[in-house]
């Protein structure tokens, strides 16, 4: 016989309850979201505007020039420290260098006529450079310079140039001296000459050029106020420095030939 098999029920386990999750508002939960991530865009933009600036390129501001106005230096006197040789007698003065040595043997008046010793001499043993002045003088040349000057003055020019001339000299009686010849009239009681010498090199003859000029500008002659009573007339009464310049007469101490007299304002 069949034993008959016998078959336990099968107990079906009890399933586990899923509680349900009650829903939120959707419409809620979307506009906080909108609302979440406009902040947070906000947020990050604000930090980038300010970012970019803090990180931008160091550009260095050129500082503001402001332009400083200069005047223009004075141009320095050359004649500034210069002696000055005044001649009262003969009614000149001028400046010249320290460092020339001063020899003077003009006449002493206006009224002498001046010979070949009567001259006044300007020397700078070191550099070679002499000048010679002779006021009014008479009956010297002929003369063979490699330059030659004419001049005039005014008291308000002062001594200016009327003619400047190079010349060929080919008569030089020193081959190796450079010679300046000057001559004016100065007004119509004096008359004035000077010779400038230097070595016969283009520094020296450079040099030599620019002092004359120098000097010659520092000249200064007796105005009209000292011509009154000044001597006038006779034995060499022809001779320029015994006249009187326009606006002054001579009044004669007498009346018999070679008399002398005073310059007098008319």
């Amino acid at each position: 016989m069949e034993e008959e098999i016998k078959q336990t029920p099968i107990t079906p386990l009890p399933q586990e309850v899923i509680p349900e999750i009650p829903k939120k508002n959707s419409f809620k939960t979307i506009l906080l979201v909108i609302l979440g991530l406009l902040v947070v865009a906000g947020a990050v933009y604000a930090g980038f505007k300010m970012g970019k600036k803090q990180i931008s390129p160091n550009v260095v501001a050129e500082p503001t020039i402001t332009p400083q106005t200069t005047e223009a230096s004075p141009t320095p006197d050359p004649t500034a420290n210069w002696k000055t040789y005044n001649n009262k007698e003969l009614g000149f003065s001028f400046q010249y260098p320290s460092s020339f040595a001063v020899t003077d043997t003009l006449q002493k008046s206006l009224k002498e006529i001046p010979t070949t010793h009567n001259i006044l001499i300007l020397e700078d043993k070191l550099s070679k450079q002499q000048f010679s002045f002779m006021i009014n003088p008479d009956g010297f040349g002929p003369f063979f310079p490699d330059k030659t000057l004419n001049i005039a003055y005014s008291d308000s020019k002062g001594v200016y140039t009327i003619k400047d001339e190079d010349t060929e000299n080919q008569e030089n009686s020193d081959p190796d001296t450079y010679f300046i010849f000057i001559s004016g009239k100065i007004n119509s009681n004096v008359s004035f000459l000077c010779f400038a010498r230097a070595p016969r090199n283009t520094q020296s003859q450079k040099e030599i050029n620019q002092l004359t000029s120098q000097i010659l500008s520092t000249f200064k002659f007796t105005n009209e106020d000292s011509i009154e009573g000044r001597f006038c007339g006779g034995i060499a009464a022809n001779l320029p420095q015994n006249q009187c310049p326009e606006g002054y007469t001579c009044k004669l101490d007498g009346d018999y030939p070679d008399a002398s007299g005073k310059c007098v304002k008319i």
